[in-house]
């Protein structure tokens, strides 16, 4: 089997880091470490930097060139990037690709005629896809006599039949498998080859299905695949499948295989602690966390490394499921951090899977890149009552965690302790099961029922806790350390009413361990509702004003944070981490209390010199700085934000209509206020009074609707008041829309919008609330959905939308978000739209970097900007 290493692509966002910050030795690693694990040819691309391609790929194609001895594979769908970069290639590259589609095939030919170089021909032409056997053999016959007649060598042909998704069409799996035997058996010489993992896309579990894939048309005479050479199960099943199928002479890859997977878990587990490793860096700043909770100077600011299991297995080149899927493989990925950066990261099962939502039945899937989400499986209060606490020899994940455990504690030196006593909140695992927004809904909606669900799983979380306590070591269980990034969309009262009591609980079953909390959300109106909970130490987010929660509660609560971990660690200079670590010190710092560190989790796209600038800062800024921060008047605090809780709804007297017509200006306060109940009553009264529906939804459900985008972006309303108030619009339209389809021209659409959240997210709470908003100020909608792949966009424009709405919450998809604009300007139909984008890892600045027309911070300010566009505003 002929490896192609795919990692050096921009698609993936810490390669799109690394060229950002010129980053040669993470480059150069991602080489040696595919290299090492078997790859024939690495594979560049540099298609996220289309105005600098040429100029980033043989920049890439030089550093590779330096430390591996095999070729590249340049990966570029631009025939002038693929003929510059050949120029500075040495030896004989793979190019990627060409095809029947006319002006490619065109303008590639002449450059790859008559050469010694591999050439992946890609089963695609100006038809588009192929979709049975029979296409893709016509295209490949054609396809490789092209080639061949231009003096390309038949052994330097590879054919990529072309993956197609079996959730789009069950015979496409069938269709490809017959493609390659075909192939194979007709032109002898030939090399197949594909990306396979777009099989899988659309399913739960997708990296099984791709294991699958793999062996069956490794079975049909496939010889060549783009892959990650550093995903070791799928490397298995490669090496198995060839061996079972004779393709490894005396099973001698095989052979070799298992016997260096055995040296390499001796090397790293039984010899896990080298002394040459040995470092005070982790326990002195242990004890200066310490003098920190007691509100004590110490000689050096205590700073933390939040990574977890994303930054671990990025950090070692490991994939993100073998890490989870093997605790030898978890803890030498762990060693290998712990290690380098001095004993700060911790050593311990990994529990950022979502042990707790698995033992409740709840189904962890993965993608092919190694996101895992959670199955929603709670719908009904019946299944509610079907919860049951589970037999932990039986827990899914979670057992796993006890399992994990036991094999590190056996394979750590004694003098190494784990950390244990951590668990997601109530809150966290309840939306994980019942679904965000529906979870959220359920606060307001039917409070028994997310009490009772609330209660069950806090249940659970106890018996979690003390089972950890039971297994660990007395100094390996200190702390309780509650992970909930859910709790700071909800206002004060709602957290008192929920999250207060759970904590108060959860914390008060282990008296003699200290109190921490993680939550990074903006917990900016929650912040006296925490101290009130007895936390002693706070991880929060980077939303939350370092000055003003030191002045709020940070004289009874030990604070964690205030980094941001995408726009400064991330994507940063080494200096800019340094100004920032030292502006928070001198926020926050004085008379102690503060641990510094990222205000979330690190990304595990952060280039390896920003950490090492935040370890630096930390060491270089100790008692002076905090003394000098307590005494510097040029810090104080800031004007606090108002933070009460929400208001009714303001009486707005602009309209003169609203005196008019009592009933309409009830019905704008009800929407504002979310009484739902009232909705559908003061709709049919209105109508049945005469009101035209147009002039109902003119002068009360659009300015409702507007009031509660202004109030929501001013940070007076949170999620759940804004989820009531799209609900009661969703109840007003539902009676009014056969009324305006009847024919009334003030009726029509004032503008369509098509809104999804992009390929590889499936999230959809923001999403859904920004839907509601926009049919709230009488824009028609399509939703696409969540995970959307950039043709759905194109197909919405097709169909008349005038704008097109992106939606993301995880950073590693916000390269999707260019992907979907640029085939809007491949079809031509970029002129015919306006492109919004946001969500939570969108920031202003990606307007630029993604092509798009407006960046939207919220719901509110997505409708007023989408009116400006449309022209009712």
């Amino acid at each position: 089997m002929i490896i192609i290493g795919e990692l050096i692509n921009t698609s993936r966002k810490s390669v799109a880091t690394y060229i950002k910050h010129s980053d040669e030795q993470a480059i150069q690693k991602l080489a040696v470490d595919q290299y090492n694990a078997g790859a024939d040819f690495i594979d560049v691309n540099a298609g996220l930097f289309a105005d600098r391609e040429i100029e980033y790929l043989k920049w890439m194609i030089g550093l590779v060139q330096e430390v591996v001895p095999v070729p590249c594979c340049i990966d570029s769908p631009s025939p002038k990037v693929i003929e510059a970069a050949l120029t500075v290639h040495k030896g004989i590259p793979m190019v990627n690709s060409i095809s029947l589609e006319k002006d490619r095939f065109e303008q590639l030919i002449p450059v790859i005629a008559g050469t010694d170089l591999k050439v992946v021909a890609l089963c695609m032409s100006e038809e588009g896809m192929p979709e049975t056997a029979d296409q893709r053999m016509r295209i490949a016959e054609k396809l490789i006599n092209e080639l061949v007649k231009n003096n390309i060598a038949l052994e330097n042909i590879f054919v990529d039949p072309l993956v197609q998704p079996i959730s789009v069409n069950q015979t496409f799996g069938h269709e490809f498998l017959g493609a390659i035997e075909r192939i194979m058996t007709t032109f002898t010489g030939v090399h197949t080859t594909c990306g396979l993992s777009n099989i899988s896309y659309g399913l739960p579990n997708r990296p099984l299905l791709n294991r699958q894939f793999m062996g069956l048309a490794i079975a049909k005479g496939l010889d060549s695949a783009i892959v990650d050479p550093l995903h070791k199960s799928m490397m298995e099943v490669i090496l198995a499948t060839e061996t079972l199928y004779g393709r490894d002479e005396f099973c001698r890859n095989y052979l070799q295989s298992q016997k260096e997977a055995k040296k390499e878990a001796e090397v790293a587990v039984k010899k896990a602690v080298p002394k040459q490793f040995a470092s005070t860096t982790g326990k002195l700043n242990a004890v200066r966390i310490q003098q920190a909770m007691k509100f004590e100077i110490a000689d050096q600011i205590p700073f933390t490394l939040n990574v977890n299991g994303p930054f671990f297995s990025y950090f070692t080149n490991i994939h993100t499921m073998d890490y989870y899927d093997s605790a030898e493989v978890m803890l030498k990925a762990q060693l290998t951090t712990f290690h380098h950066f001095g004993r700060i990261t911790a050593i311990g099962p990994e529990m950022s899977l979502a042990p707790e939502a698995s033992a409740l039945g709840a189904e962890i899937a993965w993608s092919d890149d190694g996101t895992a989400w959670v199955e929603p499986c709670i719908e009904t209060e019946a299944d509610v009552d079907a919860l049951e606490l589970p037999d932990l020899k039986n827990a899914g994940y979670m057992t796993k965690i006890f399992n994990y455990y036991e094999y590190m504690r056996a394979h750590l030196d004694d003098n190494i302790p784990m950390t244990l006593g951590s668990a997601n909140s109530p809150f966290t695992i309840a939306a994980l099961i019942r679904g965000t927004s529906e979870f959220i809904g359920d606060l307001v909606l039917n409070p028994e029922f997310a009490q009772k669900l609330l209660r069950k799983i806090t249940d659970l979380v106890l018996i979690y806790l003390k089972e950890q306590r039971r297994i660990s070591r007395p100094d390996e269980f200190t702390r309780i350390l509650l992970f909930d990034d859910l709790s700071g969309f909800v206002n004060i009262g709602l957290f008192r009413k929920y999250v207060v009591p759970m904590y108060e609980e959860i914390y008060g079953a282990f008296p003699d361990c200290q109190r921490w909390y993680h939550n990074d959300s903006d917990t900016t109106p929650v912040l006296e509702a925490i101290a009130e909970a007895g936390i002693q130490m706070f991880h929060y987010g980077y939303q939350v004003d370092a000055n003003y929660i030191k002045e709020t509660i940070g004289d009874r609560v030990c604070l964690m944070g205030n980094v941001a971990p995408l726009e400064i660690l991330r994507n940063g200079t080494s200096q800019e981490v340094d100004s920032a670590f030292r502006e928070t010190i001198r926020k926050s710092g004085y008379y102690g209390g503060l641990v510094v560190a990222a205000g979330g989790y690190i990304d595990e796209g952060t280039p390896l010199a920003n950490i090492e600038a935040m370890i630096e800062a930390c060491t270089k800024y100790g008692k002076e700085e905090q003394i000098r921060a307590l005494q510097a008047l040029e810090y104080a605090p800031e004007e606090r934000k108002d933070v009460s809780v929400p208001r009714a709804a303001s009486e707005d007297e602009d309209d003169p209509r609203l005196a008019q017509f009592p009933n309409l200006k009830r019905l704008k306060k009800s929407i504002i206020d979310g009484t739902l109940g009232d909705i559908a009553s003061l709709v049919e009264v209105s109508v049945a009074d005469g009101l035209a529906a147009q002039d109902i939804l003119d002068i009360a459900i659009i300015p409702g609707m507007d009031e509660v985008g202004r109030l929501f972006s001013r940070g007076d309303i949170f999620i759940p008041e804004m989820m009531m108030a799209a609900k009661c619009t969703k109840v007003g339209m539902d009676i009014l829309n056969p009324i305006l389809a009847g024919g009334d021209e003030r009726a029509k659409v004032k503008g369509k919008i098509a809104i999804g959240t992009v390929h590889g997210d499936l999230h959809d709470i923001g999403k859904d609330i920004v839907i509601s908003m926009m049919q709230g100020a009488g824009l028609e909608v399509i939703d696409l959905g969540v995970d959307c792949p950039p043709e759905k966009y194109c197909e919405a424009v097709e169909q008349g939308a005038d704008l097109i709405g992106l939606s993301a919450i995880l950073t590693t998809v916000i390269p999707n978000m260019k992907k979907a604009i640029a085939m809007l300007e491949e079809k031509g139909l970029r002129d015919r739209c306006k492109v919004l984008i946001g969500g939570a890892a969108v920031t202003p600045h990606a307007v630029i970097e993604v092509g798009a027309d407006a960046y939207c911070e919220d719901a509110g300010e997505g409708v007023r900007i989408a009116k400006e566009f449309i022209g009712t505003a």
